[in-house]
Order: structure tokens, then C-alpha cells, then sequence
């Protein structure tokens, strides 16, 4: 199973790819252009493939942009230097890749390996280590099964280029992070490699498909005039990310925004259309983390936390929350994959300093019905 990616079909990927990147990521706009113009010069699709369809030691690397996605607004990203990143692991390794993934499925991220492989003629498998995006490189699925990230390979727009070799994943993301700041706040990079096997054992899999699938569904929705959340829904269902619901509609009455060590941290705070006393906020570290809807929990990391235009349904990302938005914010429930206690131990609330424990979004949400039926009855 596969499918290629055009020009025909990149909108609807890339707008998937913003919804999964949970308000972070960087800006899939900006990575479907770059896309656009390889698929231009190239004149070929790039072919997407499962990892089933690769022989068992097939190479595969992650291929993505690190830093803050604020930076991409002002420094747009430049195709050369994601390739720079993996010519520099390869030379350490002393092998070529087979083929490219994304180290996440949402944001920007989602479209760089489509940059590489169009360049230089590789397909893109259809998986990736964090079913959505998160800020940090060790916050994927093959970090908890206990795969390397490193060696690693990192590049600037100033061709530069660096090869990491470090004792745990943790410590690859402090120096990287520490390179990228360097690197004027953006890096290219290319590490987790491993053989397809392995990719199959490990990685969230079919999120670009995911990805696309969304994206059609809410150009669908839109052009009939249908109920864009409603639709959603009923796309996700059927899927590894079954739970998808309405959280809380309403205007954006204030966003802190801060670029701090390489992230983009803040919380953005929403009002009812009708009742100002009715307030979510939502704190982020590049992707949202939590939601808070008066005061009590209603989604916590690593669910999905996705803000999104009321009307259109389409993702609004947190660099591009503004005041006087109208805004629906809408949860969905990550694979469970992603809900185990060592998963949990590497991307859920106390990966990021939250106090709160990781509870479900569907147990959430019917706490708050149930709660909210008794004090209806009384």
C-alpha cells in the first residue's frame, strides 16, 4: 500500500499535517512550498510507501527541521541543507539511505523528508516516531523502545554540517539544541537510523495517510458546506486515533508568546461567544500541552490539542494565534502506542513539568458530561 504525493494531493497532506501538529511544529504552509518547488523541478512525484513494503534491512533516517517555529515565520527554511544533514550521516556511516520518514507527522516536520526524497529520488515511508508533534528529538516512540538516535547528522543554511555521537537520546537533544541556537535559532537534520524491520517494530505507523485523509475530508466539508468538526469525527473513527471531539468554542482574548532556548513557550486564553465567564487555556511548548477549561483539566499531552478556525476548520497554528480569533479547540486521542507507562515516562505531562497526571481524553470527557448531567438534574 502507498500513494504518491503531487501536486494534485499536497494541499490536503499538508493541511492533515497541520491538524496533527497540535499547534506546532512549524508552519506546513511553509514546508508545502518548499515541496512545491521540488515537485516542480523534478517533474516527478514522490512515492509514498508502508515500511512493509521495504526489504527488512532497508536504511531508513528521519529527516526534519529543528528549532523554534516562530524562526520559520521571519528565516525561511532552504531545501539544500536538509540533504547537507543526511550526505554528512551517510559519509559517517559510510552507507546510503534507502529511504526517508518523518520524525513527526504534524507541521512542517511533516513535509521535509517529501524535500529530500524529491531531491534525490527516495520514497518516504508512511510512519513516523510521534504520531503528532512534540518539541524535543527523544520524545518519539523509538526513544521508548530503546533505539538510537545518533549518530546524527545536522546542518545550517550557512553550509555547515556536524555529526552527533552521543550515550542517549537526551543528550542528543541538549547539543542539538544547543548547535541549532548557534545555527541562528534553525538546523537540518537527519538521524534514528535503522533498518525497516525495525521501523515496522517501532514507529507510529500510517500517519501520513492519516494525514492526507483529514486533509481531504475538510476540503470536502467545506465545499459541501458541512459541519467541519462534525466531519472530522466521523473521519477519525475508524482510525488508530478513534476519539475526536469539540472541546471549547470561542475568541482568543490573549496569546503569551515568548522564544526561550530554542522554543516557543506561552499560553493562549479563549472566552464563550456568549459568556465571558467561560474560559479555556491553553499552555504550549511549540505544540499545546494542556487545556484547561475552567480550571479542570479537559486534554493533557500527549493527546492532541488542536486549535482550529471555527468556520473553515482550518489548523491555526501558535505562532499564528492573534487576538479577536474565533477559534474551536479540538482534542483526539493519540494510539496507544503512545499511552504506555514508558511512553508516558518520555512525552506525557511529566516530560514537560506538568503537575497533572496523563488521564484519556475520552475518560475526561465523560467525567465532564456526567458531572455536568447531575448538576442539570439538581
Amino acid at each position: 500500500m502507498g500513494f504518491d504525493l503531487t501536486m494534485d494531493n499536497l494541499h490536503d497532506l499538508a493541511d492533515g499535517a497541520a491538524l496533527l501538529g497540535t499547534g506546532g511544529g512549524g508552519d506546513p504552509y511553509i514546508g508545502r512550498l518548499l515541496v512545491e518547488e521540488q515537485l516542480r523541478r523534478t517533474g516527478r512525484p514522490v512515492r509514498v510507501v508502508s515500511a512493509e513494503a521495504l526489504a527488512d534491512d532497508a536504511l531508513v533516517v528521519a529527516t526534519a527541521m529543528m528549532g523554534a517555529p516562530t524562526i520559520f515565520v521571519e528565516k525561511l527554511p532552504s531545501p539544500q541543507p536538509a540533504v547537507a544533514a543526511l550526505r554528512a550521516l551517510e559519509r559517517h556511516v559510510g552507507r546510503t539511505v534507502d529511504a526517508v520518514m518523518p520524525i513527526e507527522c504534524g507541521g512542517l516536520n511533516s513535509m521535509m523528508p517529501f524535500v529530500v526524497a524529491a531531491q534525490l529520488g527516495l520514497p518516504v515511508v508512511d510512519a513516523d516516531g510521534m504520531g503528532r508533534a512534540f518539541p524535543e528529538l527523544q520524545m518519539v516512540t523509538w526513544n521508548v523502545l530503546g533505539i538510537s538516535g545518533s549518530p546524527m547528522g545536522i546542518a545550517s543554511d550557512h553550509g555547515e554540517t556536524s555529526v552527533l555521537e552521543t550515550v542517549q537520546n537526551e543528550r542528543m537533544e541538549w547539543l542539538a539544541r544547543g548547535l541549532t541556537i548557534r545555527m541562528g535559532g534553525a538546523a537540518y537534520t537527519a538521524n534514528f537510523l535503522m533498518d525497516a524491520a525495525t521501523v515496522r517494530r517501532t514507529a507510529v505507523p500510517g500517519t501520513l495517510s492519516l494525514a492526507l485523509k483529514i486533509g481531504v475530508a475538510l476540503r470536502r466539508a467545506r465545499i459541501d458546506h458541512r459541519d467541519p468538526f462534525a466531519v472530522l469525527t466521523q473521519t477519525l473513527a475508524d482510525t488508530f486515533y478513534s476519539h475526536g471531539r469539540t472541546l471549547f468554542r470561542g475568541k482568543v482574548i490573549d496569546v503569551d508568546r515568548k522564544t526561550v532556548e530554542g522554543f516557543t513557550r506561552g499560553q493562549v486564553t479563549l472566552v464563550g461567544l456568549d459568556d465571558r465567564d467561560d474560559q479555556m487555556i491553553i499552555t504550549y511548548q511549540n505544540e499545546h500541552l494542556i487545556a484547561r477549561h475552567n480550571g479542570r483539566v479537559a486534554a493533557i499531552v500527549p493527546d492532541l490539542i488542536c486549535t482550529l478556525n471555527s468556520e473553515t476548520g482550518q489548523p491555526v497554528n501558535t505562532e499564528a494565534l492573534a487576538y479577536g480569533q474565533r477559534i474551536t479547540v479540538y482534542g483526539i486521542s493519540t494510539p496507544e502506542i503512545m499511552r504506555t507507562d514508558a511512553a508516558l515516562k518520555c512525552f506525557g505531562p511529566t516530560a514537560f513539568g506538568l503537575n497533572e497526571r496523563y488521564v484519556p481524553i475520552e475518560q475526561l470527557a465523560a467525567a465532564a458530561e456526567a458531572e455536568s448531567l447531575t448538576q442539570a438534574s439538581q
